[in-house]
């Protein structure tokens, strides 16, 4: 676990120097703040869910920048347009993605800048945008490229596709079609585990390994699969 918590510090030290090094230095920006908040909120924002919720970041910043724009153009700067402002902007967020905390949460950080600092700052909906964007590209960049991959994440995308690989099986069954998505995200669970495994997630968690190959075998059992069919295609998932 030691070895984990380093890493993703790591990551997360190094995307929000080289954020604010790109905004400042290449884009000219005099006090680049959010391009290092975007990037550190890339990297920690979700296990497994990194691209998703770089997504709903950007989402996020542009859904604030027209709603507070587009209100404020209307209602003006003081007091009670920043709690209307800010309101507004987290409901329209929340009506139109439901409980993405992601989006909804830079949605709401956005309007709150808009509305208390476009009068005294010129062009900020813009800086905002550009800010968001350089740190979201670095973060993934960081960890796609210049750092190991967390195995822990791994693991966690593998619980999340088995509990869908359930879901879908429900679905299959009560529909009676055939389990082809059941079988699919079965499988997919089972090879995330194998890469988990062989990115030095062992020791300290061969047992989760063995429990989700096991689960996964399961599920293909349940959709009709021989016992050795079943864990020949778990083990040649793990392996690959």
């Amino acid at each position: 676990m030691f070895e984990i918590i380093l890493v993703i510090a790591a990551q997360c030290g190094l995307a929000a120097a080289l954020s604010w090094a790109l905004a400042h230095e290449v884009l000219n920006r005099p006090a680049p703040i959010f391009a290092p908040s975007a990037a550190v909120g890339t990297i920690v924002g979700a296990l497994g869910q990194r691209t998703r919720r770089t997504v709903e970041l950007l989402l996020g910043v542009g859904l604030g920048l027209i709603v507070s724009d587009l209100l404020l153009r209307s209602v003006g700067f003081g007091l009670w347009q920043i709690g209307v402002v800010v309101a507004l902007s987290i409901a329209v967020a929340l009506f139109m993605t439901g409980r993405s905390g992601a989006l909804v949460a830079q949605a709401g950080g956005t309007a709150v800048l808009i509305a208390t600092f476009s009068q005294v700052e010129e062009g900020l909906e813009w800086k905002r945008v550009v800010d968001a964007g350089v740190g979201a590209v670095v973060g993934l960049t960081v960890v796609a490229l210049l750092l190991p991959v967390n195995p822990i994440r791994l693991l966690h995308r593998a619980i999340g596709l088995l509990a869908e690989a359930i879901q879908l099986l429900v679905g299959e069954a009560r529909a009676g079609r055939p389990f082809d998505q059941t079988r699919k995200a079965a499988l997919d669970g089972a090879r995330l585990a194998g890469q988990a495994y062989r990115s030095g997630v062992k020791p300290f968690s061969d047992a989760i390994v063995i429990q989700l190959r096991t689960l996964a075998s399961d599920l293909l059992r349940a959709t009709g699969c021989e016992p050795e069919t079943a864990n020949r295609m778990v083990r040649e998932a793990a392996t690959s």
